[in-house]
């Protein structure tokens, strides 16, 4: 039997509400798309933003020899070069436009998913956008290998897909449904475990007096904004209050994604532009 198809014919949405997320996604779009042509052309005119980078690093296995000509296997880095910062934060902003713009172009297909209590659109772009962010804030702790920065993306990038996994598996058009919590749990532990990642590179050594101030902030506003996510999802399945309304969670996604993006990719976008120790000479 059909899971989403099961529980009466797909209810039709409001056209109150299909007027109101039309609009958020407009405003949203579009102010995501400004701000990454705005970071796109200060990224690459101005110097103190296209000096700022971060390299990418190799680990692998080697033959060393000591002096006294006996070898053993130990780890070598290898440098793949510098990666320039404005420009990804950038790409953040466009990835988010991209989303918002696809969901007006495809407003049938978008809306006829959130009657059924999905939204492909959010977590393919969530996917993306995140996970750059993430490896980016990674980049700024020091984590440089090309394997960790990959493993932190994929994992953030699956946790986006529990949520696609959470939506797809319960319906919460059923009044008396069991809301089946496993993906939410895997995705918790998965979203996790970056942090963890970066926890070890940043408490490694003990708080640096080096790390630039700006990097304390953007780890603590993004692991704040970050947990909202969840917790809008946790209400929405509690169908507590106005989340009784899926599209009511829907419309709170929007806002926080906004939100959220705007501060952190300005928080990253304007920290590079201070002096520290990465920025190169002119």
């Amino acid at each position: 039997m059909d899971h989403k198809g099961s529980i009466n014919e797909v209810k039709a949405i409001s056209d109150e509400w299909v007027s109101w997320l039309t609009k958020y996604n407009q405003i949203a779009g579009g102010l995501h798309f400004v701000q990454g042509c705005i970071q796109l052309v200060l990224g690459v005119t101005v110097d103190s933003y296209k000096n700022f980078k971060l390299p990418l690093r190799l680990v692998y296995l080697a033959n060393v020899e000591t002096p006294e000509g006996k070898e053993y296997l130990d780890t070598k880095s290898k440098d793949w070069g510098d990666v320039a910062i404005a420009p990804i934060v950038a790409i953040f902003f466009f990835l988010s436009a991209f989303a918002h713009f696809t969901v007006l172009f495809k407003k049938e297909a978008y809306f006829s998913q959130l009657a059924n209590g999905t939204n492909y659109f959010r977590w393919w772009e969530y996917a993306f956008s995140s996970s750059f962010m993430i490896v980016i804030i990674a980049q700024l702790f020091g984590v440089y290998d090309i394997a960790s920065l990959f493993l932190i993306f994929s994992s953030n990038f699956a946790t986006q897909f529990m949520g696609l996994l959470m939506e797809e598996i319960n319906d919460l058009r059923d009044e008396n449904g069991k809301v089946n919590w496993t993906p939410f749990y895997v995705g918790c532990l998965t979203g996790f475990s970056p942090w963890v990642a970066i926890a070890f590179y940043f408490l490694g050594s003990g708080p640096s007096k080096e790390i630039p101030g700006f990097v304390y902030a953007v780890l603590f506003c993004y692991f704040l904004f970050f947990n909202t996510f969840p917790v809008n999802m946790i209400l929405q399945y509690k169908k507590y209050s106005y989340w009784k309304e899926y599209l009511f969670g829907e419309q709170t996604y929007i806002i926080l994604s906004l939100v959220s993006k705007s501060l952190l990719g300005w928080l990253v976008f304007n920290g590079v532009n201070q002096p520290n120790q990465y920025t190169d000479s002119p």
